[in-house]
């Protein structure tokens, strides 16, 4: 069972923002148990969602570490539209599907055509594959 019920406000809000929206706040926890926010890319992917990183960020040393993260839709100007999703965060060695590479390549191309790299350019220097899996869901 998902744990984004579309059925619901929040939850079909949630999937919303999270296909619109390009980037939203992953917060990791450093081994010293410290929350490390970081906005990031990020793709619905089925019940996942999946960040691109480049190797050696401290996001990947941290999801190695502990697992257990959470991430953070941005809140409109009254601190209102606000959903937090958290869960469990894990490096996926196996890389992006070919559909998660199309859609991802669409989604952020303007992005990819601002900092000056081809999608193929792009995915070698982000070429670590993050899969959030989400376990609640709160919000307004």
């Amino acid at each position: 069972m998902t744990v984004i019920d579309t059925s619901t406000a929040l939850g079909a809000r949630t999937t919303e923002r999270l296909d619109q929206e390009t980037v939203v706040w992953l917060t990791t926890v450093d081994p010293s148990g410290t929350p490390q926010p970081t906005p990031v890319g990020q793709l619905r992917s089925g019940d996942e969602i999946v960040i691109l990183s480049q190797p050696g960020k401290a996001k990947l040393r941290n999801a190695a570490a502990n697992p257990r993260a959470a991430i953070h839709l941005g809140l409109d100007q009254y601190g209102m539209d606000v959903q937090v999703l958290t869960g469990a965060l894990v490096l996926d060695p196996g890389g992006l599907t070919a559909d998660e590479r199309e859609r991802y390549d669409a989604k952020f191309a303007g992005a990819m055509a601002a900092i000056g790299l081809s999608p193929d350019e792009f995915h070698a220097a982000y070429s670590q594959v993050l899969r959030f899996t989400p376990e609640r869901l709160r919000g307004l």
